[in-house]
């Protein structure tokens, strides 16, 4: 015998039913109302399949958790948050907070193949023609912007390249290592010009004075040097930070440079006396990078406390923060001073207008370096599969 489908009535069931409706027809003459009601819901559940009102149920079920999501402030939409500081500014100032907001771009206009391992560092030529490229695999490549072609790798050091610095003229290049070496060398015929080792201690940022004669340096000692390059002489030692020194900038009017390391402090130092001059102790994390605006008159300082923080570089006030995504690795300024770029933990590059704090794009990249094109419409990033994407970021 054939069973019925779940969806319809037996005869037993529609027996109890059609009871139960004269039960109801029964008493409709003491209370109509009532009896009105429930006659047309059971008749309705007679006639409409099971699964439709399972449905319904559930469609109404997904509408309401919608409505509540949106409903809600703010949903289950990630918010931006403000900078909450450990430390106390020296001067205290009105701040302004920014959150990571703007548009999204996710194609680079150009990618260059180094196959280093990871990208550590990224470095324009002052021409905008070429672009150096060191990372992991301890060799250093410089790569032709207009073709995309590679002109030469340099091999001169034994471990990671952790910094890259082009001469002003663009002639040569300072690199420094983990193999505890400084080293300039020609980019014409690759040949070491400079060649400097002193200690078992890594060495992680190297910047050039603007006139092209003078190289400063620092890394895990925690101290800077100075260093000329023309005559091969010793010019002055920096000694303000207590342990690793990760980052330093020499101020485009060629008279101050910045350094910043895991002691979390900003210190302003005269390039050719040694003296400090200020210090900035806002970040709760090391410092990463440090770049100066075109006018040398404010610094950017980046740290692993996701912030990027802009200081008058004269009086120590703290202008901007701007709140990135993660842990910031990164950070540069662009040429024409309008704009800052910064890469996290996460990979994504993040586009800060200078003066306002307005985040204005997020690229989606992988990168580990970033660095702006001397028109300042061009960004490379280096990135964790050894790759460099060039976007348009103006």
């Amino acid at each position: 015998m054939k069973q019925p489908e779940p969806t319809e009535y037996t005869a037993f069931e529609r027996e109890n039913e059609v009871e139960l409706i004269d039960l109801l027809e029964e008493q409709s003459s003491r209370k109509s109302s009532p009896s009105w009601l429930m006659r047309t819901l059971l008749r309705w559940q007679r006639t409409i399949p099971r699964q439709f009102w399972r449905l319904l149920v559930t469609l109404m079920t997904l509408l309401l958790i919608v409505v509540g999501l949106l409903v809600i402030p703010g949903g289950l939409r990630p918010q931006p948050t403000l900078v909450v500081h450990s430390k106390t500014p020296t001067t205290p100032t009105p701040q302004r907070y920014y959150a990571a907001r703007g548009t999204y771009r996710s194609h680079p206009v150009a990618v260059y193949r180094s196959q280093l391992g990871y990208v550590s560092t990224v470095a324009w030529s002052p021409d905008g023609k070429r672009l150096a490229v060191g990372g992991y695999d301890a060799t250093v490549q410089v790569w032709d912007t207009q073709t995309g072609r590679r002109l030469l790798t340099y091999h001169g050091h034994t471990k990671e390249v952790r910094s890259l610095a082009w001469s002003p003229d663009g002639t040569r290049i300072a690199s420094v290592s983990l193999d505890e070496t400084v080293q300039v060398w020609d980019v014409a015929t690759s040949q070491r010009l400079f060649f400097y080792q002193d200690g078992p201690e890594a060495i992680y940022s190297v910047a050039w004075s603007p006139s092209g004669r003078y190289i400063a340096f620092g890394g895990d000692a925690g101290i800077a040097q100075v260093w000329d390059v023309l005559t091969g002489k010793h010019v002055l030692t920096y000694q303000g930070h207590h342990i690793s020194l990760l980052s330093l900038a020499w101020s485009p009017d060629g008279s101050r440079i910045a350094s910043g390391g895991t002691d979390t402090i900003v210190e302003v130092w005269d390039a050719f006396t040694g003296a400090l001059l200020t210090s900035y102790d806002h970040h709760a994390d090391s410092i990463t990078s440090i770049a100066w605006s075109p006018d040398s008159t404010r610094i950017a300082s980046a740290s692993l406390d996701a912030t990027v923080q802009v200081w008058d570089a004269t009086s120590g006030t703290l202008l901007i923060t701007y709140k990135g995504r993660r842990q910031i690795y990164s950070m540069a300024w662009s040429p024409n001073g309008q704009r800052i770029a910064s890469s996290s933990e996460d990979g994504a590059v993040q586009v800060w207008e200078a003066s306002t704090g307005q985040h204005l794009l997020t690229l989606r990249a992988r990168a580990t370096a970033v660095a702006w094109s001397p028109d300042s419409i061009r960004l490379a990033s280096g990135n964790v599969d050894g790759s460099v994407d060039i976007w348009r970021a103006a």
